[in-house]
């Protein structure tokens, strides 16, 4: 029944064969990245364990309350957050190519604020599973590893995010206090995702 059977080995690619080569200094990178994952892992985890009960209802309370606000005005914070730092617009890739004076009336404006939004959402429901939420903030920052935004970059954002929260929603200097801790928990994890090459 199987008389002319084909010999699988001989369409194989020779090259494949071939073992991968490092060098020494891509090793020594993979190995410094794997122990920054490892570190950050257990940074996060500790960092979440301190946030009291308290805290952690507020932000409960006051992202709920963010995202009972109409889409448009969260969209025009972001608006404003482009308008008054221009500079900025090229770290958001699915807006990037549009010009200022018309990018109120782009479709990708509102989807691009949804993801940010998601993001967020989801961090603020795995504050009570560090593992699920250093995963998910691992991944969004291996997103965004090809954009060169620096620490100073994300701190920019938070700050952003702080006033508009701190617009939005009338928050006390205690409420913007404990939302700049959580902010820089989320972000923690995100900015070594963006550093895995």
């Amino acid at each position: 029944m199987f008389i002319n059977k084909p010999d699988n080995n001989k369409y194989r690619n020779k090259k494949s064969k071939k073992k991968p080569q490092y060098s020494l200094i891509d090793l020594n990178r993979q190995l410094r990245q794997l122990n920054n994952l490892l570190t950050s892992s257990d940074v996060l985890y500790n960092d979440l364990k301190k946030l009291t009960n308290e805290e952690k209802k507020f932000i409960n309370d006051s992202w709920l309350a963010f995202m009972n606000l109409h889409p448009t005005k969260i969209v025009k914070s972001f608006l404003r957050f482009l308008q008054e730092n221009p500079e900025y617009k090229r770290f958001f890739e699915s807006v990037n190519d549009i010009p200022l004076e018309v990018l109120q009336y782009d479709v990708r404006v509102p989807k691009h604020v949804t993801a940010v939004l998601l993001y967020l959402n989801s961090m603020v429901y795995c504050m009570e599973d560090p593992y699920a939420m250093f995963f998910l903030s691992l991944q969004v920052g291996m997103i965004h590893n090809n954009m060169d935004l620096t620490a100073e970059d994300i701190n920019l954002f938070n700050k952003y995010l702080l006033k508009i929260f701190e617009d939005e929603l009338d928050l006390s200097e205690e409420g913007i206090s404990v939302w700049n801790k959580v902010l820089d928990i989320f972000m923690y994890v995100f900015y070594i995702g963006m550093e895995i090459k």
